[in-house]
């Protein structure tokens, strides 16, 4: 039996919105995406937090797309260092009847990256990488990350479930290279 490769849901969902083919891209093993991307995606943490401790910054989020609905937000940003250099692209959906109102209102509000939330509120939960790709960059990738021109990136596919294993969380995440 084969089964279907993964998708970048929520990144398609953007895409679809727009009218915009995906870009090209290929499902690749963890071990096959070289460092330092390694580093970054191939391990079961949030990204945010991650990302944090290899730049030694504190990141924020800048907010391209929201999409809320009345049981989840889709939103399409980039996580960035003080500096404002992108450091990470992705599109998340999150299931906000999962969320104690608190976190939920943080959440709505776009203005902080999901993974300080859920370290700010204490919220357990753990992280499970669906799948590692390697993409070619297109405008909407190459503006997001500041590229000039289309470049192969790598990136990840990430389901993060609360203590009762429910889905928080659907993101992709795309490194700039």
């Amino acid at each position: 039996m084969q089964t279907k490769p993964p998708s970048l849901y929520p990144l398609t969902e953007f895409y679809s919105m727009a009218g915009l083919p995906m870009p090209q891209f290929e499902i690749v093993p963890g071990e096959a995406v070289p460092s330092p991307q390694h580093q970054l995606l191939v391990h079961q943490n949030d990204m945010t937090p991650t990302v944090e401790e290899y730049y030694q910054k504190k990141v924020h989020i800048i907010v391209k797309q929201v999409v809320h609905c009345p049981n989840y937000l889709l939103r399409e940003v980039t996580l960035a260092g003080d500096d404002e250099l992108p450091l990470v692209f992705g599109a998340i959906r999150i299931n906000l009847d999962l969320f104690d109102t608190e976190p939920r209102a943080k959440i709505k509000e776009c203005r902080e990256p999901l993974g300080g939330i859920l370290r700010d509120f204490n919220i357990p939960h753990s992280s499970h990488p669906k799948a590692f790709f390697r993409i070619k960059s297109d405008d909407i990738i190459n503006e997001s990350l500041q590229l000039n021109g289309p470049r192969f990136l790598f990136g990840r596919v990430n389901r993060i479930v609360n203590a009762d294993q429910q889905p928080l969380v659907e993101v992709v995440e795309i490194l700039p290279g």
